[in-house]
C-alpha cells in the first residue's frame, strides 16, 4: 500500500530531476536583436570651415540603430582635416581654400552598416585693414605762386578698386589729418600682402569758385601689409617714405 501510495502521492524523499543530467532543461527566451548603426548626418553638415582656423570637432550623428564600432570615409579630407576610424570625428585645422566636396562616411557594427554625405568646404581666410591717415613731413612744395604760399596736401588712398580720400590741409607741408574713424578696405587675404598705394596731390580752389580740384601730385607711396604684420591684431604706427616727405598712418588688420 505505501509503494502505491508513494508512486501516487509522491514521495518526499524522492530526488528531483537535475536539469542536463537526465531531466528537462530550462527554456531560454532570446533577448532583443542587435541592430546595425543609422548614420543620418553630422553635427556640422553641410561642413563650411576657414583655412588656417583650428575646427570644433565634427562628431557623427546616428538616428538609431546600435552603437557604431568603426567608420570609414570615401576619401580623403582637405588638408589639415582628420578623420577618426574609431569615432568617426573629423578634426583639425584646415590648411588652404578648398572648393565644396562631397564625402561617403560609412558607420559599420557587427550587425551591418549605413551610410551618409557630408559637404566639406574650405573658405580662404579674410578680413579689414583699416587705415588712420595722421600726418605728412617736409613734402615737396609744387606751388608755383610765389610770395610765401605752401601746397594744398590731400592724400588718395586706392586697394584695388577701393578707394578713400583725406581732407585738405591747406598752406602746410607738415599737415596733421587726426582723422578719427578709419577708411576700412574690406575682403582682404590673410596670406597675401595689401598693398594701399597713397598719392598725395596739391589742391587748388579757384578764385570765384566753389569747386577743389588737384592741381600738381606732390608724392606717392605704398603701405605695404604683409601676413605676418595681419597677425598683430594690435594698432601699428608706420612712418612711410617719399622721394620727398613722408606720411605717418597707423593701421590695424582684423579677421572677418
Amino acid at each position: 500500500m505505501g509503494a502505491v501510495c508513494a508512486s501516487i502521492c509522491g514521495d518526499k524523499n524522492a530526488k528531483k530531476p537535475v536539469p542536463g543530467a537526465g531531466g528537462p532543461s530550462p527554456v531560454k527566451y532570446p533577448g532583443p536583436a542587435a541592430a546595425k548603426p543609422v548614420l543620418s548626418s553630422y553635427k556640422d553638415s553641410p561642413a563650411i570651415y576657414t583655412e588656417d582656423v583650428m575646427i570644433a570637432n565634427n562628431v557623427p550623428q546616428q538616428s538609431g540603430g546600435g552603437d557604431a564600432t568603426s567608420f570609414k570615409i570615401d576619401k580623403k579630407l582637405p588638408e589639415g582635416l582628420a578623420f577618426d576610424t574609431k569615432t568617426g570625428v573629423i578634426s583639425g585645422t584646415p590648411k588652404g581654400p578648398v572648393a565644396a566636396q562631397t564625402f561617403t562616411i560609412t558607420a559599420t557594427n557587427a550587425q551591418g552598416s549605413s551610410s551618409a554625405t557630408l559637404e566639406v568646404t574650405v573658405k580662404e581666410a579674410k578680413g579689414n585693414l583699416k587705415v588712420w591717415v595722421k600726418s605728412g613731413k617736409a613734402l615737396k612744395n609744387v606751388d608755383g605762386i610765389t610770395g610765401g604760399f605752401k601746397s594744398d596736401p590731400k592724400c588718395y588712398l586706392m586697394l584695388g578698386s577701393q578707394t578713400y580720400e583725406t581732407d585738405v590741409i591747406w598752406n602746410n607741408l607738415n599737415p596733421e589729418w587726426k582723422q578719427a574713424a578709419p577708411f576700412v578696405f574690406r575682403d582682404l587675404r590673410v596670406k597675401e600682402t595689401s598693398q594701399v598705394k597713397i598719392d598725395i596731390w596739391d589742391m587748388d580752389q579757384k578764385l570765384g569758385k566753389t569747386e577743389v580740384v588737384k592741381s600738381k601730385q606732390m608724392g606717392d607711396c605704398v603701405l605695404s601689409v604683409s601676413q605676418e604684420k595681419k597677425g598683430n591684431s594690435a594698432k601699428t604706427t608706420e612712418e612711410v617714405k617719399m622721394k620727398q616727405g613722408s606720411i605717418t598712418v597707423e593701421y590695424q588688420f582684423e579677421r572677418a
